[in-house]
């Protein structure tokens, strides 16, 4: 926890602008990532049923890394931090309904 504090006590006194700089350019680099994962995904001689799960299991690791990097840089307070994970958890859940039920 102190290593997240440290780092995100850094962006405390960043702007705005900055922030949302990184944070687009974090969302287009993750993105690339992704569409190229899923394209060797598409390339690979599996079954539908096998790639459509793999598909959704790198998906949402790519999601889950995007808000893990984002999240030091918009959040730097104790308190901002909580309300950060309860709203978090709550997307989540919302996210993953399809995934959790088709198990």
């Amino acid at each position: 926890m102190d290593e997240f504090k440290s780092i995100s006590l850094r962006f405390a006194t960043v702007g705005t602008l900055s922030k949302f700089l990184l944070t687009i350019i974090l969302l287009i680099s993750i993105y690339w990532i992704n569409k190229i994962l899923i394209n060797s995904i598409d390339g690979a001689n599996w079954s539908s049923h096998k790639t459509i799960k793999f598909k959704k299991v790198f998906s949402v690791f790519v999601k889950i890394l995007f808000l893990v990097l984002i999240t030091p840089v918009w959040v730097y307070e104790s308190e901002d931090i909580l309300t950060f994970l309860g709203l978090f958890s709550a997307g989540m859940a919302f996210a993953f309904k399809d995934l959790v039920s088709s198990f």
